[in-house]
């Protein structure tokens, strides 16, 4: 990888995407350093910017996605993976995903069955997939136990 900002250096990253913003290259081209570097709240704010002018671009999502795991924001990458489905029904790596994170913080018996829904219909357009019908068994039998995390009352608010 790149090397990162030396202290009192010029911001590369900040220098990138007006870059990437001055040459009209797409969005998908900015870099991951933040995150990898430890940053992640300065990617999620210039993807945040991306965002406002490419609200349809599920690549800038998905590295939204990136950046709020990194922050540690459970909310918001579940809201980041939803538009990312939203745009690209057929992104797997979306739902599994979407799957843990719901599963494991927002856990809600609605939550649950609102991902229910949509695995059914990735499986119905995407029968072979043997990882989505997977992980749609696996929520069958989380939601047949109603297991106490998945209690309509449960701390699961939806993010």
């Amino acid at each position: 990888g790149r090397p990162h900002r030396a202290s009192g250096g010029d911001d590369r990253f900040e220098l990138e995407s007006l870059a990437v913003e001055e040459l009209d290259i797409e969005s998908y081209a900015i870099p991951l350093d933040p995150i990898i570097n430890g940053e992640p709240e300065r990617a999620m704010s210039t993807y945040e910017h991306y965002l406002e002018r490419e609200p349809d671009n599920w690549q800038l999502w998905a590295r939204y996605a990136q950046a709020a795991e990194g922050a540690d924001d459970r909310q918001r990458v579940v809201q980041a993976l939803r538009q990312v489905i939203a745009i690209n029904p057929d992104y797997e790596p979306a739902y599994l995903s979407l799957v843990d994170y719901v599963v494991s913080y927002f856990p809600s018996v609605q939550n649950l069955r609102n991902l229910r829904e949509q695995l059914a219909q990735f499986t119905v357009r995407n029968p072979d997939n043997t990882s989505i019908r997977e992980r749609l068994r696996l929520l069958d039998e989380v939601l047949a136990g109603e297991s106490p995390s998945a209690s309509p009352d449960s701390g699961g608010a939806t993010p």
